[in-house]
């Protein structure tokens, strides 16, 4: 894990199963100072694409960024586990 705290937790933004889409919105985040990034699973098959952005240490700093996104990040955000 190298030194330091390892972070432990990303607030998970969408989970599309368009990559075009997805894609835009990390754009558009971007664009509004939102450090996102993809990331693609495979749940039952199929290819979802997960817009995530930051890394915290605990759920409280993962909550506390959550609260200021901006609207583009719309309102069904959640902290997730990274682990």
């Amino acid at each position: 894990k190298g030194a330091g705290l390892p972070f432990r937790y990303a607030i998970q933004i969408a989970a599309i199963d368009d990559k075009v889409k997805a894609e835009e919105m990390v754009r558009k985040l971007s664009a509004r100072g939102v450090e996102a990034y993809l990331q693609e699973a495979v749940v039952k098959g199929k290819t979802y694409y997960r817009v995530r952005c930051g890394k915290f240490t605990t759920k409280e700093e993962a909550n506390g960024y959550g609260q200021k996104l901006p609207k583009e990040a719309g309102t069904s955000w959640r902290v997730v586990n990274v682990e």
